[in-house]
């Protein structure tokens, strides 16, 4: 049923509906037909999505007749105000039905909420651009710059003027939007000169809804990126990330060494993620060593990191570094974590089956995305790592007992290698024993020619559990107290006395 409804009706139905004050609802319905009433005088007709139609219409002057005498007379031309309210499709002037009237006005209202939310999200969003340490300008569908933060301007010198509502082609070559546009994808570490400025970023497009993708910038001054590099170098050099052995080092002739040196070459070529699995004291550091010396990186920094040896507490700061003020004793300045100092080349992550679960997610997480984020650090930074993992324990038997990530294991378990221990290679007892006692010579001053034949018979059926490092271990002990030329069974160690593959080990030698 259709009533009448005035403005004070509607200013007090607003008000009852939405819980407003009645101030604000007449502030309201009173600034809403002052809008409508400018804009009828501009544009003719006011169309408002969700609401309806307002025109003007001009009638012209018509004759008429008086019912009552029969005189005629000419009523003239003026101008009303139509309204079609969108949702029901019909006409009407000045008064409409209360229904209608409630549901122009309820859409209304929430278009209202609807621009106060997405103003409030684009604000947000500003806000987070506004504070990036990197430079931003983002274009619309049009390839007209829309958007430059205050680092951007900052890292140009240069004005909003010479930028804004600019084309794109201004700042970028073309031939790298075309490149883009082409591909659909992120064009990486590009280096132009901006206004007289190097800079090196990262361009993009951003795909919303069915329009033409808009670009995104984001760009670093080169000096910047330069100064950080050089200061991961010289982080580099005090600390000594370079490789002391290579695969001349690895004393051995049997079929089963020298086929596992071949494999390591063959894949020392290319970038894939290794995991060397091999047991205690087997090489696995002089393996990872060699396969990065080998390989295309070897002018760059090789970083180790035992994840048994470093306390749960610490090895994520190790790994991936802190910002200064990160946590209570951080160090003025924050800390490069191995991931950035071993960028360009090898991080060897030796123990890998000792990392603690929680850290696991976030190694798997740098894996994937190459980028690491430094505690206490919201930005991201990208890094170009070879990584080479090995471990002496049975990852899958872990994955079951929920003590090792199924998904990291198959990340890194990319190129498995496996180096044979000691006692499937007995051929290499007798070089390993001459080469320690010609380094044992050299360092306690003997003259040690080398070794009877029953003593290295007696060494040749031993298990070596611990591998090579147990053959050193038993070398210096026996070049430290044998006064003759040739090293005897009566100055091996303890552990070393009984006979084959179960011989009792007990404690590590003096030496």
């Amino acid at each position: 049923m259709n009533e009448k409804l005035n403005i004070q009706n509607l200013i007090e139905l607003l008000a009852e509906k939405h819980g407003m004050d009645k101030a604000d609802a007449e502030s309201f319905v009173k600034e809403f037909f002052q809008l409508i009433e400018e804009s009828l005088e501009n544009d003719k007709y006011v169309k408002i999505r969700g609401l309806g139609t307002f025109k003007l219409i001009d009638v012209e002057s018509r004759e008429s007749v008086n019912i009552n005498t029969g005189e005629r007379f000419e009523i003239q031309g003026h101008t009303k105000v139509s309204f079609a309210p969108e949702k029901h499709g019909m006409d009407g002037y000045y008064y409409f039905s209360r229904k209608c009237i409630e549901d122009g006005i309820n859409n209304a209202l929430q278009i209202i909420r609807n621009m106060e939310r997405e103003n409030q999200y684009v604000s947000e969003v500003r806000s987070l651009l506004e504070s990036t340490t990197c430079g931003v300008i983002y274009t619309d569908s049009n390839m007209t710059i829309t958007y430059v933060n205050k680092t951007a301007f900052d890292i140009l010198h240069c004005y909003r003027d010479s930028v804004l509502q600019k084309p794109l082609t201004d700042i970028l070559p073309s031939k790298i939007i075309e490149r883009l546009q082409r591909s659909g994808g992120q064009e990486s570490n590009i280096q132009l000169t901006i206004f007289d400025t190097d800079v090196i970023g990262n361009i993009f497009p951003l795909k919303i809804g069915s329009s033409f993708p808009r670009i995104c910038f984001m760009f670093e001054k080169a000096s910047s990126i330069l100064e950080s590099e050089a200061m991961i170098r010289q982080e580099s050099k005090r600390k000594n990330f370079s490789t002391r052995y290579s695969f001349e080092d690895i004393i051995g002739t049997s079929p089963a060494i020298r086929k596992a040196i071949d494999t390591a070459k063959r894949f020392a070529m290319r970038n894939s993620t290794v995991l060397i699995n091999a047991e205690t004291g087997s090489g696995k550091e002089l393996f990872a060593q060699s396969i990065h010396g080998y390989s295309q990186r070897r002018h760059y920094p090789f970083v180790a990191i035992n994840c048994a040896s470093i306390p749960d507490t610490l090895i994520e700061s190790e790994l991936f570094g802190y910002e200064e003020g990160a946590f209570t004793g951080a160090k003025k300045g924050g800390r490069i974590g191995k991931f950035m100092l071993a960028n360009t080349g090898t991080l060897f992550l030796d123990e890998i089956g000792d990392m603690p679960l929680y850290l696991q997610a976030k190694l798997l997480r740098v894996l994937s995305d190459r980028q690491v984020d430094r505690i206490g650090s919201s930005k991201l930074v990208d890094v170009d790592v070879h990584i080479i993992a090995a471990t002496n324990k049975n990852l899958e038997e872990m994955i079951g007992k929920k003590e090792f990530r199924e998904d990291l294991y198959y990340r890194l378990n990319v190129i498995p290698f496996y180096i044979p221990p000691l006692r499937e290679r007995c051929e290499d007892i007798l070089p390993l024993i001459e080469h320690f006692i010609e380094k044992y010579n050299c360092k306690l001053g003997k003259h040690i020619r080398g070794i009877s034949p029953q003593t290295l018979a007696r060494l040749e059926k031993y298990g070596w559990p611990g591998n090579v490092r147990e053959l050193e271990n038993g070398i210096e002990y026996m070049v430290n107290f044998e006064m003759e030329d040739l090293l005897s069974e009566k100055n091996l160690p303890q552990r070393l006395r009984g006979e084959g593959e179960n011989a009792p080990v007990g404690a590590a030698p003096a030496g």
